[in-house]
């Protein structure tokens, strides 16, 4: 008993400082803006999946940038300080709302991105090469014995071939 009235007496202690409409204003930005993301992203990856893949999924990143100018301003620095912050605000209607609101939307968050992996996967699997089926004959290496880039076709119809292929990863 004694510990819980601790606790609940250091969070009192912790959290009274930030203010009901400034938890409201940070959950309501993260919210807005993350939404915006998210609509974008679903939106291009509806055009293209892999294109979204590729390129436009750098754009999720900026997330990052949204939650911490939200921990910025009710002075925390973890996704469990900012939690506890929440917490200790839930007795008001409105922060119940907007941290409800912004628990959907993490959610639907998790379950585009496990859609959208899914459908890479998927395409990965469809384009396997099998025995018989035409290679990659446009890809470009680089000749050992030259050093020219030319292109895999280039061989297949020299005869036998040899190849080696080196991957470096720097």
């Amino acid at each position: 008993m004694i510990a819980c009235h601790n606790r609940r007496r250091k969070m009192t202690e912790m959290f009274s400082n930030v203010d009901k409409a400034q938890v409201l204003c940070a959950l309501n930005d993260v919210t807005e803006k993350v939404t915006g993301l998210l609509n974008t992203g679903k939106q291009r990856a509806q055009d293209s999946v892999q294109q979204f893949a590729q390129t436009d999924i750098n754009a999720f990143g900026a997330s990052i940038g949204i939650y911490a100018d939200a921990f910025l301003r009710l002075g925390v620095t973890t996704r469990k300080a900012f939690d506890s912050v929440l917490r200790y605000h839930l007795n008001n209607q409105e922060v119940q709302n907007a941290e409800h609101e912004l628990d959907e939307l993490e959610t639907d968050w998790n379950v585009f991105l496990k859609k959208t992996d899914s459908q890479l996967a998927e395409d990965k699997s469809q384009s396997k090469l099998h025995i018989g089926s035409p290679g990659p004959c446009d890809i470009e290496i680089k000749d050992a014995r030259t050093g020219c880039l030319t292109r895999l076709g280039n061989f297949l119809s020299k005869g036998h071939l040899i190849f080696v292929l080196l991957r470096h990863f720097a």
